[in-house]
C-alpha cells in the first residue's frame, strides 16, 4: 500500500511539473507587435547594392558623331558614315536591390502601449513581373526622367523591410510594400503598405549614388553631343568609350588617303551592371 502511495504521489508530481513547465514556456514566448500609430523611422548609413539586369548600354547614334567643328568633332568621315545601333537591352530591365543599415538612432516601433526600438534594418526590393519596365535599358534612360526606368514609366517594384528590434524589446513584424515606384533619382516610395508601418504616407527609401557614378550620370546628362551625351570621338583616347555606358569606335586606316584601305568600327559598350550606393546619403524614413 505504502509503495502504491508513494508511486501516485510521484506521478503527481511529475504530471504537476508537466504541467508547470508547459505554463512556464507560454508565459516566455516571444511577442511580435506590428508598427502602427506612433511608430516612426530614420535609419541612415544604409548600406546598399542595386543590380541591374541585363547591364545598361546606350546605343550608337549617327547624329551624335556628326559635328566636324567644336568640342563634339570627329574628324574621321568613316565613323560619321556608321548608322545607327542598338546596344540598349529591350525592356524589360530587371532592377533588384538589398540593403541593411544598424544607424537607427532612435527609430520606434509602438502597437498601442507597447513599444519596440528598433537597432537594424535588413531591405529587399525587386522589380514586379506583373509591371515591368517598358523603356529599353539604356543608361541615358536611366537618368532621363522622360525616358527612366521609375516614374512616368508603367515600372513597379516590390520591397520588404525586416527589423532587428534592441535586445530585450518585443520582435517587429516586417513590412511589405506592394507596387512601389522608383523616382527623383533612386527614390523608392509609394505603393501599398502591410505589416509594419501599413498607412504611412512618407515611408521612403531615398538612396545617393557614389561618386564614379555621378561622374557617369553627368557625362550622360551635360555632354556636348545633340542628345547631351559624351560619346567616343576616333581622334581621343584612340576611340575609347568615355564611359561604361556608351560605345567606342575603332578605325583603321585614313579615309583622307583614299588610295589605301580604311575603316570604321563600332565597340559594345561594357554596360552598367550595378549602381554605385554612397551609404552616407542613403536613408530610410517614415511615420505611421
Amino acid at each position: 500500500m505504502i509503495r502504491k502511495l508513494i508511486l501516485a504521489a510521484s506521478a503527481v508530481a511529475l504530471a504537476g511539473g508537466t504541467m508547470f513547465a508547459a505554463v512556464g514556456s507560454s508565459a516566455g514566448a516571444a511577442v511580435t507587435i506590428t508598427a502602427g500609430p506612433g511608430s516612426h523611422i530614420d535609419c541612415g548609413t544604409v548600406k546598399a547594392s542595386v543590380k541591374l539586369k541585363p547591364p545598361l548600354a546606350d546605343n550608337w547614334i549617327k547624329a551624335d558623331h556628326q559635328d566636324t567643328t567644336g568640342p563634339n568633332a570627329e574628324p574621321n568621315s568613316d565613323v560619321r558614315a556608321l548608322a545607327n545601333h542598338t546596344f540598349a537591352p529591350p525592356a524589360p530591365e530587371h532592377v533588384s536591390a538589398k540593403a541593411t543599415s544598424a544607424d537607427c538612432g532612435s527609430s520606434l516601433a509602438k502597437q498601442g502601449s507597447t513599444t519596440s526600438h528598433i537597432a537594424k534594418i535588413a531591405l529587399t526590393l525587386n522589380d514586379e513581373a506583373a509591371n515591368p519596365t517598358t523603356n529599353e535599358g539604356s543608361c541615358i534612360g536611366l537618368v532621363n526622367a522622360n525616358l527612366g526606368i521609375g516614374d512616368p514609366s508603367t515600372a513597379r517594384y516590390t520591397a520588404t523591410i525586416k527589423y532587428t528590434a534592441v535586445k530585450g524589446d518585443p520582435k517587429i513584424a516586417p513590412t511589405t510594400i506592394l507596387h512601389a515606384v522608383i523616382d527623383n533619382g533612386f527614390t523608392v516610395e509609394g505603393g501599398t503598405i502591410s505589416g509594419s508601418f501599413a498607412g504611412s504616407t512618407d515611408l521612403k527609401t531615398t538612396a545617393g549614388v557614389d561618386a564614379a557614378t555621378i561622374g557617369i550620370f553627368g557625362q550622360e546628362l551635360t555632354g556636348p553631343a545633340p542628345d547631351g551625351t559624351t560619346v567616343a570621338h576616333s581622334n581621343v583616347n584612340k576611340g575609347k568609350a568615355p564611359n561604361a555606358c556608351q560605345p567606342g569606335v575603332k578605325v583603321k586606316g585614313d579615309p583622307s588617303v583614299p588610295s589605301k584601305p580604311h575603316s570604321a568600327a563600332y565597340v559594345a559598350p561594357k554596360g552598367i551592371k550595378k549602381l554605385g550606393i554612397d551609404p552616407a546619403s542613403t536613408s530610410v524614413t517614415g511615420t505611421v
